[in-house]
């Protein structure tokens, strides 16, 4: 619920428009990612669950340094869903990720 409390999400929401195509792949899926979490603070967990769940890893299955946000992301839409066991796997996913990370 933290993204709904900033009151910048339409400004981030701006800032973070569709990546340029020539974008390296990381970069667009941490861009696409921030877009997510940004949709969430708009309202339309819709569009924010796509781009999360398309944008989690890099090709070839690899996590991507984001990949913990956008679950945190996809919990936080399974919770506002009424779907306790989805937001409970995905905030497992996103701490055992964090800990692998050393963060």
């Amino acid at each position: 619920e933290l993204s709904r409390e900033l009151p910048s999400s339409k400004s981030i929401m701006d800032a973070f428009g569709v990546p340029p195509a020539d974008y390296p792949e990381g970069l667009q899926r941490a861009h696409n990612i921030c877009r997510g979490l940004a949709w969430i603070g708009l309202g339309d967990t819709k569009s924010a669950e796509q781009l999360l769940r398309d944008n989690q890893q890099l090709q070839g299955g690899w996590d991507h340094p984001l990949t913990g946000m956008a679950l945190l992301g996809l919990a936080d839409i399974a919770l506002e869903r009424g779907k306790a066991d989805e937001a409970e796997f995905a905030a497992t996913e996103a701490a055992l990720l964090f800990a692998r990370l050393g963060r």
